[in-house]
């Protein structure tokens, strides 16, 4: 059974014992409101460790993430390094090899010198909007109203 299942029917044995008023019927709904309890107990204990190890597996998976990145970032550079290297002892010469071919090709990019003196028709504008959650929960913890929003209050789960 799921830990839900068991909720639920708690909840219906709860009930069936506050509408019971034979003694006897009291005494077996009150043992199985107990197994019930023992069992909620049981399985939510069982999530709370798998929600641990998951969390932790999570922690372990964030910190190989980090460091995968690091090595790409750090193969990435070497591999630049290593194009200027070979850039700069081919002094603009090609170059043929068994496997590999080396070789020049022109572009042309913008380079900026001074950002100040470009025309405004030639920038663009990055604008974030976003709410500042914490100055607006001080600000009404405070007694301020703020149209738009509001305080909600959460419940959420501490597993120790």
């Amino acid at each position: 059974m799921k830990l839900i299942d068991f909720t639920g029917k708690y909840q219906e044995l709860l009930e069936l014992y506050n509408q019971t008023e034979d003694s006897e019927a009291e005494i077996a709904l009150e043992a199985e409101l107990d197994s019930v309890v023992d069992a909620i107990e049981v399985k939510a204990e069982a999530c709370a460790w798998m929600m641990k190890q998951m969390e932790s597996e999570s922690e372990a998976f964030d910190k190989l993430a980090k460091h995968f990145a690091a090595k790409a970032k750090y193969r990435s550079n070497a591999a630049s390094r290593l194009k200027d290297y070979i850039a700069y002892c081919l002094m603009g010469n090609t170059l043929k090899t068994k496997s590999f071919s080396f070789g020049w090709r022109k572009s042309v990019s913008v380079e900026v010198l001074d950002e100040g003196l470009i025309p405004e028709q030639y920038k663009r504008i990055k604008t974030v909007i976003e709410p500042e959650k914490k100055l607006i929960k001080q600000d009404i913890e405070a007694g301020a109203t703020i149209p738009g929003v509001c305080l909600k209050e959460n419940m959420n789960l501490q597993v120790k």
